[in-house]
């Protein structure tokens, strides 16, 4: 299953740490560059996560990023599966005798 960074995500790097973080949700993780460019290369390199995972070293950094990337999904910042998949737009609408706004 291939992922990506969503369109809502934004990053914001200093030095050896990177936070990401989903307009849409307003949720948002920190973590070290070097990670940050192990998702990166996946995303380049049309790597699924299993894929990626198999290319790690130890079991322990699998196990970390696959623990990072259920994270970033929950919380907006990548999608998974279909990356063909969009948010639903939020419309608000508002009556009021004789008028009718949308946003």
């Amino acid at each position: 299953m291939l992922y990506k960074f969503n369109t809502h995500c934004i990053s914001i790097k200093n030095k050896d740490k990177v936070i990401l973080g989903s307009r849409y949700t307003g949720k948002w993780v920190n973590f070290s560059t070097e990670v940050y460019e192990i998702f990166k290369l996946g995303i380049i390199n049309n790597l699924s996560i299993e894929d990626l995972k198999s290319k790690l070293h130890d079991n322990e950094d699998r196990e970390y990023i696959d623990k990072l990337y259920n994270i970033l999904c929950s919380k907006g910042i990548l999608d998974k599966g279909n990356t063909n998949e969009k948010l639903r737009p939020r419309i608000i609408t508002m009556k009021r005798a004789g008028e009718h706004y949308e946003f």
